[in-house]
């Protein structure tokens, strides 16, 4: 069995990625599960972990600091608690230079952690595109700074505030799988707003990074649960994207091996 491995854990808003780590070179997927703080589940997914090795740590990235509570809890019965380690601002601030600020709420571990990613491991300036329930951007500057980045409601949050926030639309329940370049039903033109419109507004978003950086970004790195499409939408206008599905997961590791 296995002794030579740490245990990653992404907690997102909707899904949690669960991966393993032999060194910051050897980083794999292992499985991902819905979101909960159950401690029943949680702890079933430890044990889908443990069937693999024993680990030497275990590294928690987490938006959702509920959950986050209840997976350290049974984390501690898998492994020593001196080596569960939580990265937050204050951490990775000691392992890059931090120009976005913790003013309301402090940055989330996995913009850090894609941010980390991207210092460690991609030419540099680089801006990392993390497509989920949200929409993130994250971005490093060329001497490896976390400048900082922009957040935006992803597809599905679009969606449910056009069902919620309005008096008709909630009667469409999903979007067609096809997308016209013109809706001609009521359901068609929402899955062209959404659609359409999501990855044409990243992209006005890198617009305004290369903008303000004054050169153009030698990496971008698209990561989540809806990466492949957007990616391949923005290779028809930038040579220099690339899908990373592990690209947080690199983050945690790297944060770990480095610290």
């Amino acid at each position: 069995m296995d002794t030579n491995m740490i245990i990653l854990i992404d907690i997102g808003n909707t899904n949690t990625n669960w991966g393993i780590a032999k060194s910051i070179d050897d980083i794999r997927v292992s499985h991902s599960s819905k979101t909960t703080k159950s401690k029943t589940v949680i702890k079933k997914q430890f044990e889908k972990m443990a069937a693999v090795g024993i680990p030497e740590g275990i590294v928690i990235g987490s938006v959702v600091p509920d959950v986050c509570e209840s997976v350290k809890e049974i984390a501690k019965t898998f492994c020593n608690e001196q080596n569960i380690f939580v990265p937050y601002y204050e951490e990775f601030s000691e392992l890059m230079e931090l120009k976005i600020k913790p003013d309301i709420i402090k940055p989330g571990a996995d913009r850090l952690a894609n941010a980390f990613a991207l210092k460690t491991l991609y030419s540099l300036p680089a801006c990392a595109i993390d497509v989920g329930t949200a929409i993130t951007l994250e971005v490093v500057d060329k001497s490896g700074k976390f400048l900082g980045g922009a957040i935006a409601p992803g597809e599905e949050l679009q969606l449910k505030s056009l069902q919620e926030y309005t008096s008709q639309l909630g009667a469409i329940k999903k979007l067609p799988k096809s997308v016209p370049g013109i809706g001609n039903t009521t359901a068609n033109a929402m899955a062209v707003g959404i659609k359409r419109g999501v990855p044409w507004a990243v992209i006005g978003m890198l617009s305004g990074v290369e903008e303000y950086l004054g050169q153009p970004l030698e990496s971008i790195v698209v990561t989540g649960g809806n990466a492949i499409p957007m990616c391949m939408f923005l290779e028809k206008i930038y040579q220099n994207v690339e899908s990373d599905e592990l690209l947080t997961l690199r983050g945690l590791a790297s944060a770990w091996y480095v610290k």
